[in-house]
């Protein structure tokens, strides 16, 4: 639910890179037209779009020591993420309308799906695109136990995320052609780009121990207080229940210097059990404070293949986190500011301890463990189907997946270089981005 663009030398750095039209003024019109910006129109930002944009509702009141803290700390104050600079501490928006997600099929969907030109099928497989020869004419569909052949009049258009549409571009035909051989699927195009280029942000969970309840919400959802914040949220649709995963954000360089930012910091009054599987939902019994650092341009690449001709073998994802080592020593600067701001005032007049890593642990290299044993994904996959004008790219800049014609990738997985920051409005815009060129 957190609505950050990334930056605009990430877009400018796609069109060096070969991805023509995606320069930052070139996507810049399609984030407004997509946009429905609670603080008003102006030179960023656009009204009247599928997709509303929200201040946070509820602020509690540690979010403006936390804000005051990095100010104190050197760090600029930045009230609009998206707007001219990424750089500095404030409060995040979000993708929320009336206290609640507004997701893509609230924006998109929902007011088209009486449409007649429409047809949603839930609870079907898709198995692979049918293509006759290098043309592509439909999709093949599993549907409960029924196999259905959907046609195709113009294109298909494949958006099935950065794990699946490589799978489905590979179960199809088009991929490795050792691979594709040695799984007897017959080779529509051989290109070694798919599934590759395969990233995602990572980012490490650094938490706290306050001295007092109060100063954290892990207190507020506990039995019997959840029960009043649920009521509060059902009834008035406010309180904790309506905040997204972080509240407060900050972007810094990891240098210590004035350079363009690569990292960012989720901040929360809120801490979780990081020892386990469910850390996202289990709460530590005590007051907590979390600050989540995530290096946003990793280099770090891996990739997808799958493992069988049948759409129901999960592919072998390989993210291959921290193979490049600059990856981990910007995490760890990252850490390190996290902790700046903690032992800032403030803020560090209501902290207790560091409870993880644990207070002892200071050295870059007790740092790094900590990183790599409890590093988190973002949640954030891109660029499994490259977009680019070089021949080594799955997609051109339109979309259209090159050795065959009628079908295009449309998500995240065409990003050739992840955003500096959460990839959700950045898909939102290159979707539409992508109807302007069908129509054209």
């Amino acid at each position: 639910m957190i609505y950050i663009r990334g930056q605009q030398q990430d877009f400018d750095d796609w069109a060096s890179n070969g991805a023509t039209g995606w320069d930052w003024q070139s996507v810049l019109p399609y984030f407004k037209k997509s946009e429905d910006q609670q603080r008003g129109e102006n030179e960023y930002h656009g009204i009247g779009g599928p997709q509303r944009v929200e201040d946070i509702e509820y602020d509690h009141p540690v979010e403006e020591r936390l804000i005051q803290a990095g100010l104190n700390a050197g760090f600029e104050n930045n009230p609009d993420f998206n707007g001219v600079s990424q750089k500095g501490i404030g409060r995040f928006q979000t993708t929320m309308k009336n206290g609640a997600r507004w997701s893509t099929a609230n924006a998109y969907l929902d007011p088209v799906r009486k449409r007649p030109n429409l047809d949603v099928y839930t609870n079907a497989l898709a198995e692979k695109i049918i293509f006759e020869e290098k043309v592509a004419t439909g999709v093949q569909v599993m549907q409960k136990s029924s196999r259905l052949m959907l046609g195709a009049a113009r294109e298909v258009l494949l958006a099935a995320g950065a794990f699946q549409s490589p799978q489905l571009l590979q179960l199809s035909g088009i991929g490795p052609a050792g691979l594709l051989q040695e799984l007897n699927i017959p080779i529509v195009h051989n290109n070694s780009a798919v599934g590759e280029n395969l990233h995602d942000h990572i980012g490490t969970p650094m938490t706290w121990r306050l001295k007092k309840q109060q100063d954290s919400m892990n207190h507020e959802l506990f039995m019997p207080r959840a029960i009043g914040q649920t009521l509060k949220y059902l009834f008035s649709k406010k309180g904790i229940m309506t905040l997204p995963a972080a509240s407060v954000g900050l972007f810094a360089d990891s240098s210590g210097g004035d350079g363009r930012p690569d990292l960012q910091l989720h901040c929360l009054p809120l801490s979780g059990d990081i020892e386990t599987d469910r850390a996202e939902t289990t709460l530590d019994k005590f007051p907590g404070l979390t600050i989540m650092p995530y290096q946003t341009r990793p280099r770090s690449r891996g990739h997808i293949r799958i493992k069988s001709n049948s759409v129901e073998d999960q592919p072998g994802i390989f993210m291959n986190y921290f193979s490049d080592p600059h990856d981990i020593k910007v995490l760890v600067a990252g850490m390190r500011i996290a902790q700046k701001i903690a032992d800032t005032n403030p803020l560090s007049d209501l902290i207790d301890y560091r409870h993880n890593p644990a207070q002892n642990e200071t050295s870059d290299e007790e740092l790094e463990a900590f990183a790599r044993r409890f590093g988190h994904t973002g949640y954030h996959p891109v660029g499994s189907c490259r977009m680019g004008s070089d021949l080594e790219s799955v997609v051109d800049c339109d979309l259209k997946v090159k050795g065959v014609d009628s079908l295009r990738v449309v998500d995240a997985s065409v990003m050739p270089k992840i955003t500096s920051g959460n990839t959700n409005a950045a898909t939102i815009m290159i979707a539409e981005k992508a109807a302007d060129a069908m129509i054209l």
